[in-house]
């Protein structure tokens, strides 16, 4: 019996504490103070950091802008004075966007600028990398603020150059040449290519860059940039290689020979990088020999073959190659007299019904004859002369022919030579023009002109007179017997 009541006095005693536990406040906040409304850390920081509103009229600038002109070396102040300043309103000042103060905290590393306490910014010791667009800005809502311009005075100096000092370029592609500088006053650019011309035809051009579209191989060169201006000059140059192609001429398409003669045929190559050239004759590549020979002279490659044999006339091909493309021409080595070429001159005509037109030949045998073939311009209906072969001048032939029965219109002739390896190739066709047309116009159409006194045909008498003077003289010799 003991024993259960002492059990029953423990449980009863663990039940009084439990209840008293459960009858007390939670502590939240883990500290020996209780929580108090209003007593909020948050709403206490609210109220110290609130700022003290101003009242007085807005903050104003006075400073005008200005420009600023000064010596290297020199002190400059930049001024911005501001009134009504506001306790509030942050005066900012920055250079080229960059920020140099806060108010007067240092915001820049260069320990040469230095703001003062009337909102001046001082530069010591000024250098040309100080000269741009300086701004003193307030913090209003409309950024309230005064820009000044600092130039320094300096002699040019090239900073850069595009494309680069080297630049290779493609045919076809667009160039853009540029300089880019610096000094005071503002220098000026002008442009040249060594030794020559610029492409466009101009010896210089003033221009702070130049643009050449679509570029071939005239663009080739070495380009130089000039700046000055009152306080010196600078100069740079741009070497220029535009890869292309190689491009070919030849400088006769057929060559007059004979047998026994020595010939030559030429082609003038361009290309970049410079191409390999070889000669071919009939598809077939040719070898240098003690009779063959191929020279160069600078973009000229000539083909010299000597002792002409007859299996040695045929077409000849020029052909070059480089790492961009490759391109050929050809050229006809043979006996036959060259192309006909007219001669420019003023044509002579001897009487109203002919006109004379004249032609010069090459060959190297002798003419045999000539075939001449004109017509009126425009139609189907030809007539033929041979003119006649006179000695040439060396292996030259000039060709003279008198066309007979020209009306008038325009008309066209085309000449044919041959000697003793065949004809020529026909010459292009050459117009001219027939007869005057007033020379062949009837006399009852032509306008009246007054009359003129000849000379007598029949010696002294008046029968060698025009009619009209022989009138006056009767009129005079009747009035003279009246009186």
């Amino acid at each position: 019996m003991a024993k259960l009541s002492l059990k029953l006095f423990l449980l009863a005693l663990l039940a009084v504490m439990a209840a008293k536990v459960a009858a007390s406040p939670v502590d939240k906040g883990g500290d020996d103070y209780d929580d108090y409304p209003g007593d909020s850390n948050d709403q206490f920081d609210e109220e110290e950091e609130e700022e003290e509103e101003y009242l007085g009229p807005p903050p104003v600038i006075h400073t005008e802008s200005q420009l600023f002109e000064v010596k290297p070396g020199a002190k400059v102040m930049l001024p911005c004075n501001v009134s009504n300043s506001d306790p509030n309103v942050v005066v900012m000042w920055l250079k080229g966007g960059q920020p140099l103060f806060s108010d007067f905290i240092r915001m820049t590393f260069n320990k040469r600028y230095e703001r003062l306490s009337d909102n001046t910014l001082q530069i010591k010791d000024v250098t040309v990398q100080d000269s741009g667009e300086y701004i003193c800005e307030l913090s209003t809502p409309d950024k309230l603020h005064v820009n000044h311009a600092l130039h320094v005075f300096a002699a040019p100096k090239i900073v850069n150059v595009l494309p680069g000092p080297n630049k290779i370029i493609k045919k076809g592609e667009t160039l853009t040449l540029k300089c880019e500088v610096e000094g005071y006053p503002e220098p000026e650019i002008t442009w040249s290519k060594k030794g020559k011309h610029l492409p466009t035809g101009e010896e210089t051009k003033v221009a702070t860059s130049i643009t050449f579209v679509s570029v071939d191989r005239h663009h080739n060169g070495t380009y130089e940039c000039i700046a000055e201006n009152t306080l010196g000059r600078a100069k740079t140059t741009i070497d220029i290689r535009v890869q292309y192609s190689p491009e070919i001429k030849i400088e006769k398409e057929l060559v007059n020979t004979a047998e026994g003669h020595t010939s030559e045929i030429t082609c003038t190559v361009h290309a970049e990088p410079k191409a390999k050239v070889f000669w071919y004759k009939e598809g077939i590549l040719l070898h240098p020999s003690e009779r063959i020979m191929e020279t160069r002279i600078g973009s000229r490659h000539t083909l010299k073959i000597n002792d002409i044999r007859a299996e040695d006339f045929g077409v000849y091909t020029c052909t070059a190659n480089n790492s961009i493309g490759r391109n050929k021409m050809v050229a006809e080595l043979s006996g036959v007299p060259s192309r006909a070429q007219f001669i420019s001159t003023p044509p002579k005509m001897p009487n109203e019904n002919s006109q004379v037109l004249s032609w010069t030949v090459e060959s190297s045998s002798p003419i045999i004859s000539y075939n001449l073939t004109y017509r009126k311009k425009n139609t189907d209906e030809t007539k033929t002369m041979h003119p006649e072969v006179v000695n040439p001048d060396g292996n030259v032939y000039t060709v003279v022919a008198e066309i007979p029965d020209v009306g008038e219109g325009v008309y066209e002739a085309t000449l044919l030579s041959e000697n003793q390896y065949g004809w020529s190739n026909p010459s292009a066709w050459e117009s001219f023009s027939g007869m005057d047309y007033q020379k062949t116009e009837p006399q009852a159409n032509r306008v009246a002109k007054e009359p003129m006194l000849e000379e007598s045909k029949g010696g002294s008498g008046v029968e060698g007179l025009r009619p009209s003077i022989v009138t006056s003289l009767l009129i005079a010799l009747l009035a003279y017997f009246h009186v």
